[in-house]
């Protein structure tokens, strides 16, 4: 019997590559990709982010949200938009 796969959607406001970056990095390339389904919810209003990129590397799929600020009524639509499309 074949299993669906596990959704997860990791959130991060990334500033540069530092460690949690690294980690997360790390960890998406060694997931096992035949049980997990990832996405990366990127809030940054930095259109250069070097994360993005990375991400495409390693062939996850990825959303840049621009918050706006520290809180934000329409990024965090923005999240609940994406989780119900992508089912994360």
């Amino acid at each position: 019997m074949k299993m669906d796969k596990i959704r997860i959607a990791h959130l991060i406001s990334p500033i540069k590559l530092y460690g949690k970056e690294k980690w997360l990095l790390a960890l998406l390339k060694h997931i096992d990709r035949e049980r997990f389904n990832t996405r990366v919810v990127v809030l940054t209003g930095d259109t250069d982010c070097e994360l993005i990129p990375m991400l495409d590397d390693l062939e996850i799929a990825s959303f840049r949200i621009d918050p706006g600020g520290r809180f934000s009524m329409s990024a965090i639509a923005e999240i609940v938009d994406i989780s119900r499309r992508h089912g994360t």
